[in-house]
């Protein structure tokens, strides 16, 4: 794994929920915070539990058929930016951000990796359908370098109200690279190399094709079915079977670009 990677020629793609961040099932989210915080609406709150005992069954159901899974993900996300319109204002978000930096749990070793890598100049773009002001308070409390999100980033009005994103937004069966703003791609585009990380097979099309890729999957515990493991194996390079560690991959690709650099 990782032959012909240097610290010179590599750059670091990932997902953010139960990738950066632990993978169990009750796991604070970049969405799943608004549910669960005290100065959010109840409203705000059951809607939410509603669509995520609906949807999310669906959304970890990897053996659905594409089209079929691709429109309920589509309904899951509007009808949530619908909830976020109808009921949030600014005022509700330091308590909401205060919440989800005590309540976000960082998977093992990872925080560590990537303060690794920035101080190789490597640089991380974080890809993810979540809300990208939680993501970027969440790491910037734990002094988690990063050198660009792109994500779902919620905007007000000047009287406070919601208006949803500053862009068309990321949604969870459209994650390819592809979509993401040329500013963004300028940022891994002179390097050569990618490292992917994400626990989703939906995710595959994050891959930027003009570059060689490394893909690292995390297996959490809620995909369970062999067919599920066996297209990770087929799909990943390397297939991490936790919810909260990294099983010491992080630390093995670290050793393996200090090794090559120095072969090089």
């Amino acid at each position: 794994m990782l032959e012909g990677y240097t610290w010179e020629n590599t750059c670091i793609v990932t997902d953010y929920d139960r990738t950066i961040t632990t993978g169990e099932p009750w796991a604070t989210t970049a969405f799943s915070v608004f549910s669960n915080c005290s100065s959010i609406p109840k409203i705000i709150t059951q809607e939410r539990k509603e669509l995520f005992s609906f949807y999310r069954p669906i959304e970890v159901d990897e053996t659905m058929e594409k089209e079929i899974w691709d429109k309920h993900m589509s309904d899951w996300h509007h009808k949530a930016i619908k909830v976020f319109t109808d009921h949030l204002t600014q005022e509700m978000m330091t308590d909401v951000t205060e919440h989800a930096i005590q309540e976000t749990q960082l998977r093992q070793n990872f925080p560590n990796f990537l303060k690794k890598a920035n101080q190789r100049n490597i640089p991380s773009v974080i890809f993810s359908a979540g809300i990208s002001n939680i993501i970027e308070w969440v790491l910037e409390h734990h002094s988690v370098p990063f050198s660009g999100i792109y994500g779902n980033k919620l905007v007000f009005n000047d009287s406070g109200k919601c208006i949803w994103l500053d862009s068309e937004g990321v949604f969870i069966w459209k994650k390819n690279w592809k979509s993401i703003p040329s500013e963004t791609q300028k940022i891994t585009s002179w390097k050569s190399h990618e490292i992917l990380l994400w626990d989703s097979l939906w995710d595959v099309l994050m891959s930027d094709k003009d570059k060689v890729s490394t893909r690292i999957g995390f297996l959490l515990s809620e995909y369970q079915e062999p067919s599920i493991r066996n297209q990770y194996n087929t799909d990943f390079d390397h297939v991490v079977e936790s919810d909260d560690s990294d099983n010491g991959i992080l630390e093995e690709v670290v050793h393996h670009l200090t090794q090559n650099s120095k072969n090089s």
